[in-house]
């Protein structure tokens, strides 16, 4: 009596490994575009939120402190200066669920040009300007760089007049 071994034939494996190299050439582009629209929601979801400081900044005449990465927490935070002249950010703005974190989906990089940093504050006041201070204006031509992931190829900045723009391939 002749046992046969089980297992799978040298064809069937084949056929399996050339309909998964089949699939892969499909799936894969699929997934990068998807990372990519990922960053690239995340770039303008970034500049929607420097735009509502802006804009609460404007309409509330009142300045408005960014926090971006502080203590220990990913992302921003928006808290605003209720006296004016402002001597601190003493109240925090909350999304409308209900939370102090605005945007905390991926690892945020800035860069005021071209120098990294990690984390900081910096302020939009009533007049439309940004400063690293409540009272110290950055220097003319000042943009901060927002990247997602550390990819520089796509990005939100803030000017020194609080424009806002972003890129994105």
């Amino acid at each position: 009596m002749v046992s046969r071994s089980r297992g799978f034939s040298m064809v069937e494996l084949i056929i399996v490994m050339v309909i998964l190299g089949v699939l892969s050439v499909y799936i894969a582009p699929n997934l990068q575009s998807a990372y990519n629209m990922q960053k690239s929601a995340a770039v303008q979801e970034i500049a929607g939120v420097l735009r509502y400081a802006r804009d609460v900044a404007m309409t509330r005449a009142r300045v408005v402190c960014v926090e971006v990465n502080q203590n220990g927490v990913p992302g921003i935070v928006l808290k605003m200066a209720t006296a004016n002249p402002a001597s601190s950010c003493d109240h925090t703005l909350l999304t409308p669920a209900g939370s102090a974190v605005f945007f905390n989906a991926r690892p945020i990089t800035i860069n005021i040009e071209q120098t990294p940093i990690s984390n900081t504050t910096f302020y939009i006041h009533p007049t439309m300007h940004v400063s690293n201070g409540l009272t110290s204006p950055y220097s003319n031509h000042t943009t901060l760089y927002f990247y997602v992931d550390g990819d520089i190829s796509e990005w939100a900045t803030i000017s020194e007049s609080a424009t806002v723009f972003f890129k994105h391939l």
